[in-house]
């Protein structure tokens, strides 16, 4: 065996087999961005001189993308005393910052605290899919193979679900044409990396979607089946949908988890691409989640000149409808003793994904709401995650592109602390200068 084999082969069996962590794992590894936003809105308010932008820049990477790095590295075991401390450093800093005058009015949108979470997803995934190939990630965080919890898990159904209540937006373009342009776009990429991984004999992970399937082609399948219903149908519809194939989907992953998990040879196109087949409409769960919810979250009043929720009765209906997720995941798991599995995307793992969705919502909206109080009405959501969520593809499509390239460099699985830390940081912190320098770039056209 060549050592590019032997290096493939060991990458492959250092992803396979895990059974995930704790729930509240996964919540606490994501949670950092909270206070760091809170904390630069607060102490370092947003600048639009020229001559500060360059020292904006790096703190705002250096209090955003360290502690994301930290909770997915070296600070795993110590979760919960990083959310206080950094919860701490933000009380104060929020205690501290200067109220604004008694006459402003401030009006809050709510929209702000779904750029938050959307660039959240966007940054925990891009950290993730490189760190898992150091030893220094740990493994319960990595993509659990049958049943279980894992922060890996929520990347691709948390993308899939926050991208469904985008395509919601009320101004956004609605039209066939449009919606078979983005299709087409995602499976040129879906393509391309069926095709590419194989001819420079890359490690692949077939449990993940299957022999051919990838997550290009689960991007494009749900946009072309789901789009164009979901414009057409009210919240309720959207929502009426997603129970109806949530429990379709938990009798089918019932009837047909044995053949997904079994050892069966993978000789056919259904067979070697077993958990895209079983898992579709789980996929259209989730898109028809997401939708119901965009539909609701980003309601518009008459004229269309503000949203109808404010950040302040958004993070109330999201708390709310929390509890009430998380009651029917309680009941689906502590009850009917069903595990979530992100190979069936099946019934648990949807509600699980549809409740940290409302969950972060109505964290992010407090977020704004709480600092649009204090007067921060120009930019809440610090501008490196405005990058990344405006452009979330092309951020997640680099992120890939970067992690071949330094898995086909390195031999990652040998790299030692503080090495791979260092290139963990470095790759994240290259990825959101690049995505502020698009979008600075962008927007200085725009004005020209």
């Amino acid at each position: 065996m060549d050592s590019r084999a032997r290096i493939r082969a060991a990458h492959e069996q250092h992803v396979t087999g895990h059974a995930g962590c704790q729930w509240y794992e996964v919540l606490l590894a994501l949670y950092p961005v909270f206070p760091a936003t809170i904390f630069l809105a607060t102490l370092a308010p947003s600048t639009h001189d020229h001559r500060l932008l360059q020292g904006r820049t790096v703190l705002e990477v250096l209090v955003v993308v360290v502690p994301i790095v930290a909770a997915q590295t070296f600070a795993n075991d110590l979760l919960v005393a990083l959310a206080v401390f950094l919860s701490l450093a933000a009380a104060v800093a929020y205690t501290f910052s200067t109220s604004p005058a008694k006459n402003v009015v401030v009006e809050t949108s709510g929209r702000d605290g779904v750029t938050l979470v959307r660039s959240i997803v966007g940054l925990s995934t891009a950290v993730a899919i490189l760190a898992v190939d150091f030893h220094v990630f740990p493994r319960r965080f990595a993509k659990t193979e049958e049943f279980g919890w894992s922060l890996m898990d929520v990347g691709a159904a948390g993308f899939l679900l926050i991208n469904a209540l985008v395509d919601m937006r009320p101004n956004a373009v609605r039209s066939v044409r449009t919606v078979l342009r983005e299709t087409c776009v995602l499976l040129a990429l879906g393509c391309a990396r069926l095709l590419s991984l194989p001819a420079i004999d890359y490690q692949q992970h077939a449990s993940e979607y299957g022999v051919h399937c990838n997550f290009f082609f689960v991007l494009a399948f749900t946009k072309i089946i789901c789009g164009p219903w979901c414009w057409s149908v009210s919240a309720a519809g959207a929502a009426a949908a997603a129970c109806c194939c949530t429990a379709l989907q938990h009798c089918c992953t019932a009837l047909l988890q044995d053949w997904v998990f079994s050892s069966q040879l993978r000789d056919s196109l259904v067979s070697g691409n077993r958990e895209a087949v079983v898992g579709a409409t789980g996929y259209v769960a989730l898109y028809c989640w997401g939708a119901a919810l965009g539909k609701v979250v980003l309601r518009q009043k008459s004229g269309g000149t503000a949203y109808e929720h404010s950040a302040r009765s958004l993070a109330r209906g999201c708390a709310v409808a929390a509890a009430g997720a998380g009651a029917v995941l309680w009941l689906l798991v502590s009850v009917l003793r069903l595990q979530p599995s992100r190979r069936l995307v099946n019934a648990p793992f949807i509600i699980w994904m549809v409740f940290v969705f409302l969950l972060f919502t109505g964290l992010a909206s407090s977020v704004e709401a709480a600092l649009k109080a204090r007067g921060h009405n120009r930019e809440v959501v610090p501008r490196v995650l405005r990058a990344i969520n405006k452009h979330q593809l092309l951020f997640f499509l680099a992120a890939n592109i970067m992690t071949g390239l330094i898995n086909l460099s390195t031999d990652t699985l040998s790299v030692r602390p503080p090495w791979d830390l260092l290139i963990i940081f470095t790759y994240t912190a290259s990825l959101c200068c690049a995505v502020m320098l698009l979008q600075g770039y962008m927007t200085a056209q725009k004005t020209a």
